[in-house]
């Protein structure tokens, strides 16, 4: 394992785990003296803005969420459409997506896909996957001047497809029961209860950096693709002329690419490279903002099942990626994130986020891969 690992210890093992650590020779630092605290502050927030439908404000439940698509749909007709990936989860509900078009009927272009809300607690993604089909839909304006014309030059070349809440069930249990709750809610055995979608994939499923116990937060499964959500969403990509997956996650300030599961290369591995700098280097000339590239064996640890993987071995999806949001490693608020952080990551970045999709997606032509791409530093950075 590289980089640095967050710990979460109730306060009667705080003293113990601290005598551990210094034994071991552990440099440490205390991030968050109370969680409860910060998630307390979080909710009293998101109760301040009941009702609402503003998930630039707040994180919506999935009433508000659905509320939001619906209406979404309903004043873009002609550009974006509602449908359900299929099947049901293990709480009956259905996941949603939106395909964003210039021609719903099918335009025949190839598909992008972008998936959120796969691990429970990551409240952020859900929000970017929000923002990405309202700006795509050219519904608003970008305050500092980025006009329509740049989200139809993206419909230009593409199909969107975005799934907002891949994990209904997990979600909708974080948001009002346990607030770091991760995996699905599957019942595994009247014992421990969910699924860890993102080693659910069939990438070497079962391998490092996945779980066979049930009570793990990183608990596969019984087999690949055995959860409603992965199944579902596996056989809606199979329907479309894929050019690139993009699954979105938090926290870390990361852009990772293939593969997770082990420490080798995919042959094309340069050319994603210079795909995922070009994007990082977009993000840090704007906002100074550092995100790290490359492999999670490389900068993180081996992590087998993943879905950027399987997308790319068993879809055929050469350009994929996962894309972990703010805030940085060494943040103290985490998952977490505040009202204020809310805006800017979607305020401030969201609008350079649509920027790299158009100008990643540019560099996939012929022409664009032959350029002379400037290399970019590998250091580990954190927001400044």
């Amino acid at each position: 394992m590289r980089g640095d690992v967050h710990i979460h210890v109730e306060p009667k093992h705080e003293k113990k785990c601290m005598e551990t650590l210094e034994r071991a020779g552990f440099k440490y630092s205390v991030l968050q003296e109370d969680i409860q605290r910060g998630i307390d502050t979080e909710w009293q927030s998101i109760s301040r803005h009941a009702g609402s439908r503003d998930y630039t404000q707040t994180y919506l439940d999935l009433n508000g969420i659905d509320d939001f698509l619906s209406t979404l749909e309903a004043e873009v007709p002609q550009r974006l459409e509602r449908f359900n990936l299929g099947g049901t989860t293990a709480e009956g509900r259905q996941i949603w997506a939106v395909k964003v078009s210039t021609d719903l009927n099918g335009s025949g272009k190839k598909a992008v896909w972008i998936e959120c809300g796969t691990h429970a607690r990551e409240f952020i993604t859900i929000s970017t996957c929000l923002e990405t089909a309202n700006n795509v839909t050219c519904k608003i304006i970008w305050w500092f001047g980025v006009v329509a014309q740049k989200a139809t030059a993206m419909l230009d070349l593409y199909d969107y497809y975005i799934v907002p809440v891949h994990n209904p069930d997990g979600y909708d249990y974080a948001y009002w029961v346990s607030r770091l709750w991760r995996k699905n809610r599957r019942q595994n055995n009247g014992i421990c209860l969910g699924v860890d979608l993102n080693r659910n994939w069939n990438a070497n499923f079962g391998g490092s950096g996945s779980s066979g116990q049930s009570c793990s937060d990183t608990y596969r499964g019984n087999s690949a693709l055995s959860e409603p959500e992965t199944a579902a969403l596996n056989a809606a990509i199979q329907t479309t002329n894929n050019v690139a997956f993009i699954s979105i996650h938090s926290y870390s300030q990361y852009i990772l690419l293939p593969w997770g599961y082990q420490s080798s290369k995919p042959s094309d591995y340069n050319t994603l490279l210079r795909i995922a700098r070009s994007a990082e280097a977009e993000l840090e000339s704007y906002y100074n903002t550092a995100y790290l590239v490359g492999t999670p064996p490389d900068i993180l640890y081996v992590a087998s099942g993943g879905a950027y993987d399987h997308m790319k071995l068993n879809n055929g999806i050469k350009y994929s990626f996962t894309y972990e949001l703010r805030p940085g490693s060494g943040s103290s608020w985490g998952f977490e994130l505040r009202k204020t952080r809310l805006l800017l990551q979607l305020k401030r970045h969201l609008p350079r986020f649509g920027n790299l999709q158009k100008r990643s997606m540019q560099m996939i032509t012929p022409q664009a891969e032959s350029r002379k791409i400037k290399k970019d530093k590998m250091t580990r950075t954190t927001e400044r």
